[in-house]
């Protein structure tokens, strides 16, 4: 009789790593004396010093891989980073702990608190449609009060969702972004994502307001 050894991966949210991050998680297999290879969609490096000289400023798809034990890290622009192990054997385990704990600290932070923000949204906005249920069962709200608050919450709900979808949809369309070189970039490179939130801030909220407004004028009508 024999155990088999099972297999153990890992998917992570969107990451942006640099050059320094892809260095610390080469010299994690090479405090183990485990050789790794690095390789792009065109090209397979044999160490981490011919990636250094890429002229490439960005990579998108990027696997960093060993052969034994076999580890790999697939760093993809339209897929979740992926972690994977043959062999979960303690030696194994361990270099992808490792490895795992420098990506979780690249994860964009604000992808992951739009992706809280969108399940507590839906959360409230169940519990509010209860509450105000409730209320009208035992004819302590009207009916056209119940209305005007189902509009002006389910409007909320709406606005406030299509902003996450849109952020975490614009966060998506690039899962692992790798920069390899520190260069100078326009202002709008820069600057970009700063940028395009605010302008989709500034539309939820003028949105939001035109609703209150509409919820309000109506509240005062009954």
């Amino acid at each position: 009789m024999k155990k088999i050894i099972q297999n153990y991966s890992v998917s992570l949210k969107p990451i942006e790593l640099t050059f320094s991050d892809i260095e610390k998680i080469c010299n994690i297999f090479s405090e183990e004396n485990i050789l790794c290879r690095l390789k792009t969609e065109t090209i397979e490096f044999e160490n981490f010093q011919e990636l250094q000289n890429h002229s490439e400023d960005i990579i998108s798809n990027l696997e960093i891989y060993s052969s034994e034990p076999y580890i790999s890290i697939e760093l993809k622009k339209h897929t979740p980073a992926r972690l994977y192990i043959a062999e979960d054997r303690p030696l194994s385990r361990g270099i992808l702990e490792k490895i795992k704990g420098v990506l979780f600290a690249k994860q964009i932070k604000a992808y992951t608190v739009v992706s809280v923000f969108e399940k507590t949204l839906k959360m409230l906005f169940y519990i509010s449609l209860l509450v105000l249920f409730i209320l009208f069962f035992f004819n302590i709200l009207k009916l056209k009060i119940l209305l005007a608050m189902f509009l002006l919450i389910a409007s909320f709900y709406v606005v406030l969702g299509l902003f996450s979808t849109i952020y975490t949809t614009y966060i998506e369309s690039c899962y692992s972004k790798i920069y390899l070189h520190k260069k100078k970039e326009s202002f709008w490179k820069r600057k970009k994502d700063e940028i395009i939130i605010a302008i989709i801030s500034a539309l939820v909220s003028g949105i939001i307001s035109f609703i209150a407004g509409y919820a309000v004028a109506i509240l005062t009508k009954v």
